[in-house]
């Protein structure tokens, strides 16, 4: 019943709702119990963390926070989270300091709730909220709390920390959080060049050094053979009766070459997608920009839109211009026509005060001449 009200509250108080659109397309199939993310929906992480309460209730008690999910049987998640209980009775500003739920996936987040409540110590109800997945904003969030009728307690509220992001495979999690974060991923891959430059310079130190000996060795017996040779002596044999064999230079520098063909090579670095991604990007020019077909068509589009309200508005002008004009010449007709009204009565009033003088002076055989030029002048006369 509760989600019932939350539902028809978010569907703007209307008992119409439309199902969703993978849900009224006639070429899919639609499995409620399904474990697997549907075609063309983005399946969403959700993560919730309760940092305190206020104003929950009057009473000294301590209180308790609830997080649970409802939606498909693989979304729904009941109680997923219980807070601990509020220390030292304090029910006015209670404060959690907890691990935050993460739902990890949410399959279908048009047709998934998340669900707030707030609990007494003993299990009675102060006040819960209802939010739709599709409709959560990520960030600090003041909730209000609502009764079980689904009306406002206006005061108690909880205080949550909310992140929402894709669902993403632990197997692409590193692409992503290279591309959310290039900088930082470009950072740590020159370190890391760094470092395995720092490595093979060593390594090309120590050979250096294996072969300096090695020659200073060779040019100490050459000294020692050639020293008797030029007193006519023969060299001397050695401790174990063997002679000292000479080297050549022709044969120290072939050892020279035979040891650096075997020292061990620096490996071939290995190419990095996401570093040739972000790296080798084309740079594109305005003029190259403003001659595809999409800048074009982007073009006439808003030339034909901005026609279009040029004659719209010509069109409203001319209708407020003629409705003003009607109204003047109806205001025109009307004061002149109160004007001809009062002119005429005022005439008739003099015609009538003048008539008995007229009508005395027939039955009396005069007649009178009147003339209404601005003067008023009478003739007098036997008829």
């Amino acid at each position: 019943m509760q989600l019932n009200l939350f539902m028809f509250e978010y569907n703007g108080r209307s008992g119409y709702r439309l199902k969703p659109e993978f849900m009224r397309r006639p070429d899919k199939h639609f499995d409620p119990f399904t474990e697997n993310t549907v075609d063309g929906i983005v399946a969403n992480m959700i993560s919730v963390k309760v940092i305190s309460g206020q104003f929950l209730t009057e009473r000294r008690v301590g209180v308790y926070v609830e997080v649970e999910m409802f939606g498909l049987p693989v979304d729904t998640r009941r109680k997923a989270l219980k807070t601990k209980t509020s220390q030292n009775n304090n029910a006015i500003n209670p404060v959690w300091d907890e691990e935050p739920i993460v739902f990890k996936k949410v399959i279908l987040p048009t047709l998934a709730s998340l669900r707030i409540a707030a609990f007494e110590e003993g299990g009675k109800f102060i006040g819960h909220r209802i939010i739709p997945v599709s409709a959560i904003r990520p960030g600090y969030r003041y909730i209000g709390l609502r009764n079980e009728k689904n009306q406002s307690l206006i005061l108690p509220a909880v205080f949550v920390y909310i992140e929402v992001k894709d669902y993403v495979p632990d197997t692409f999690a590193d692409v992503i959080e290279a591309l959310s974060n290039p900088i930082r991923y470009v950072n740590l891959l020159e370190q890391r060049s760094k470092q395995l430059a720092a490595l093979t310079l060593e390594d090309g130190e120590e050979e250096t050094q294996t072969e300096d000996e090695a020659d200073s060795c060779a040019e100490r017996k050459n000294d020692l053979k050639s020293a008797p040779l030029e007193n006519g002596l023969s060299p001397a044999p050695g401790p174990a009766g063997h002679t000292p064999i000479a080297t050549t230079p022709k044969a120290s520098a072939a050892n020279q070459q035979t040891a650096m063909t075997e020292a061990p090579k620096p490996a071939a670095k290995t190419e990095d997608l996401v570093l040739s991604v972000l790296i080798d990007v084309p740079v594109c020019t305005i003029e190259s920009l403003q001659q595809s077909k999409v800048y074009q068509k982007e073009q006439r589009r808003q030339f034909k839109e901005l026609k279009e309200l040029v004659r719209r508005h010509q069109k409203k002008t001319s209708e407020l211009l003629r409705e003003f004009n009607n109204k003047y010449k109806k205001t025109a007709r009307q004061c002149s026509k109160s004007r001809y009204t009062h002119t005429h009565t005022h005439t008739h009033t003099h015609t009538h005060n003048v008539l008995l003088p007229i009508s005395f002076c027939l039955f009396s055989s005069f007649y009178f001449e009147i003339e209404f030029t601005g003067k008023m002048s009478c003739h007098c006369g036997v008829y």
